[in-house]
């Protein structure tokens, strides 16, 4: 089991799209990179675990998954605190 957490700062004020380059991120280092029967919580430091997100990789057939995690949603209104996984399977495992 691996346990971290990190600081994100939040997007600047006039964000309103993915990828504007106004949003605050941070990177995990240091956890496993080969194949393996992963599951992914997470949650907001307001949160308590029982409302955590959970993405498990047993259920995906690939091996290398990229996650993103996002808190809110600039297209929908009312959704700063939604927290949710993106996960894209487009990667590869060679160095």
């Amino acid at each position: 089991m691996y346990d971290d957490a990190i600081d994100v700062p939040s997007a600047d004020e006039g964000s309103t799209e993915w990828g504007d380059g106004g949003w605050g991120a941070g990177v995990f280092e240091g956890y496993p990179t080969e194949p393996g029967a992963y599951s992914i919580h997470t949650w907001r430091s307001d949160q308590s675990r029982e409302g955590r997100q959970t993405l498990d990789l047993r259920e995906y057939d690939h091996e290398c998954a990229e996650l993103m995690i996002h808190i809110g949603n600039p297209g929908r209104e009312g959704s700063e605190s939604e927290l949710s996984i993106w996960r894209t399977f487009e990667c590869n495992t060679d160095d």
